[in-house]
């Protein structure tokens, strides 16, 4: 090999190599014993920076995990605590209505007084039809208003009323294949470098890491069952849920997807936070909701400096 041995192998593991100039380093590695020691000596040390990223990332997210708990934890205390004061304004307020509206009587309470009330409820004696009086007539002769565009004007509004209902249901589904149209050209399950997993042992099993393995695989079935398994601290990291949501989406579980969005969105210890939210509009444009997607996307818009920033001035314009 004319070029220096070591940069074709770091030009290997950097996957800069084609598919002749790999199959010339094995060939020559079978023929070469130092170079293929060498070749298995960088493999050994990619190794173990793989492990070691690995294992960082794996301790930062459940020092994550582990402060959003205690945030969880006191966030429903202080929920707990303010219905509880709800109820108890509202125990008072009920208290007080129901003294002041002792001495009314009941009869007042149903009906009040008042005129057009007992003209609504009472029944007329009489016939309502008008009574006219003529000379030319026998008394008491009961005439009704004669129009003769009343029958036309009722057919009319009536073929009107369809054909408008006709139209919104026309239009809905021409809404509908459009937010469908938009969602399939734009979601993709989210990926990123930093989620690939690692080389792991033939015998490591870590449900932390099937879970991930399975993500980076794109085999999102798999990735939701393993998160199933994980820990409860882990199951509230705010990054693997964005994941998890995404694995949702891909499986077109597109409403549970979306409520989980909306919380990684709103989570400020995720890293995905601005992320979440262009995935729940996207969610909402799916199931319909195109003017709380559009809402979200026009948000974006205005953050020049957020990752989907032009995706989202596309599709304020495509809704």
């Amino acid at each position: 090999m004319s070029e220096n041995k070591s940069d074709v192998i770091l030009q290997y593991f950097a996957g800069e190599l084609d598919v002749k100039e790999r199959d010339s380093l094995f060939e020559a590695m079978a023929h070469d014993e130092s170079l293929k020691n060498e070749f298995d000596s960088y493999r050994q040390a990619f190794d173990a920076i793989d492990i070691a990223g690995r294992k960082e990332l794996k301790q930062k997210l459940n020092i994550a995990g582990k402060q959003s708990d205690v945030k969880i934890k006191w966030r429903n205390r202080l929920l707990f605590v303010g219905l509880l004061a709800l109820l108890l304004v509202f125990c008072l307020w009920l208290r007080n209505v129901t003294k002041s509206d002792t001495n009314i009587p009941i009869n007042s309470k149903i009906f009040p007084q008042n005129p057009m009330a007992s003209n609504i409820l009472s029944v007329p004696e009489k016939d309502t039809n008008v009574t006219m009086s003529n000379p030319n007539l026998p008394n008491n002769t009961k005439l009704s208003p004669q129009n003769p565009m009343a029958s036309n004007t009722s057919v009319s509004r009536k073929d009107t009323n369809v054909t408008l209902a006709q139209n919104d249901g026309r239009n809905e589904r021409i809404d509908k294949e459009n937010a469908d149209d938009l969602y399939a050209m734009n979601f993709t399950p989210y990926t990123d470098p930093s989620l690939y997993p690692g080389t792991r042992g033939e015998n490591e099993q870590d449900t932390f890491l099937n879970f991930m393995e399975s993500y980076w695989q794109k085999d999102y079935t798999a990735a939701i069952k393993n998160f199933k398994l994980l820990s409860n601290i882990q199951q509230s990291n705010p990054n693997l849920l964005f994941l998890y949501a995404n694995a949702l989406a891909a499986n077109h579980q597109y409403t549970r997807a979306k409520n989980i969005f909306v919380v990684v969105a709103q989570d400020n210890n995720s890293r995905y936070k601005k992320e979440a939210a262009f995935y729940e509009a996207l969610m909402l444009l799916k199931l319909g909701k195109a003017t709380e997607a559009k809402s979200i996307f026009s948000k974006i818009a205005s953050d020049s400096r957020h990752p989907y920033f032009i995706k989202s001035q596309k599709l304020i314009k495509q809704i």
